[in-house]
């Protein structure tokens, strides 16, 4: 094995604000020069191994003041943002969500486009929430959770989801960054949970919003 040297500047701090930029393009020269996905193919396996060792976490009991609207076009819409080793968490996450919780969410995992029918499936398995792929024309009602596709950037115009023809910007698919962002401005009552994983996707959208919301994000 021969180290590669990139034509790149000097990296900031992990503290710096710019990080997360430089690390996506740093990810972004790695990816053309491999020629392959390491994030995508280290989260189809484990998605694998879910699949296998799958078991239920417990549900949280709706509180007794939230209103149960089941079927409702949802008001209440989060972006979950998840990579490397992220399927695990956002399973457990989802099984402990009571049922009749009046939100959906939108969710985008690095992974690669064949998995993503088989990752519907696997978190569906305990949880209250339908699972479903993104189609062009769907509307997002209270109790679903609509997994965007990795290869096509996904717009809600009008409650009304678009599948477009064109990939998503930047290195990663689907781009965490551009899904934040595509959501914050189709709902006015959104949210962001990012679980953590490599690649920092999310980071950018979440630094702008913060600052201009003045609000912390919400990381696990």
């Amino acid at each position: 094995e021969q180290p590669v040297l990139l034509g790149f500047e000097a990296a900031p701090s992990k503290q710096h604000s710019d990080y997360p930029k430089w690390e996506k393009r740093l990810y972004g020269k790695l990816k053309q020069l491999l020629g392959t996905d390491l994030i995508h193919v280290k989260n189809a396996a484990s998605l694998n191994l879910i699949a296998k060792n799958i078991t239920a976490s417990p549900s949280l009991t709706l509180p007794q003041n939230v209103p149960v609207n089941r079927g409702a076009k949802a008001k209440y819409v989060w972006t979950l943002g998840s990579s490397l080793g992220g399927p695990e968490a956002v399973k457990e996450f989802l099984d402990a969500l009571p049922e009749g919780l009046p939100v959906a969410f939108i969710y985008g995992q690095h992974i690669d486009a064949q998995s993503v029918p088989v990752l519907a499936r696997v978190l569906a398995r305990h949880s209250h929430f339908k699972l479903m792929m993104a189609t062009d024309g769907m509307s997002l009602h209270n109790g679903e959770v609509m997994i965007v596709p990795a290869d096509k950037e996904v717009e809600i115009i009008a409650g009304s989801v678009r599948i477009c023809s064109h990939e998503w910007p930047g290195p990663y698919g689907p781009s965490v960054d551009q899904l934040i962002l595509n959501v914050q401005r189709a709902y006015q009552n959104s949210g962001v949970i990012i679980f953590s994983g490599m690649g920092n996707d999310g980071a950018v959208a979440l630094q702008s919003l913060s600052k201009k919301n003045k609000e912390q994000p919400l990381e696990i």
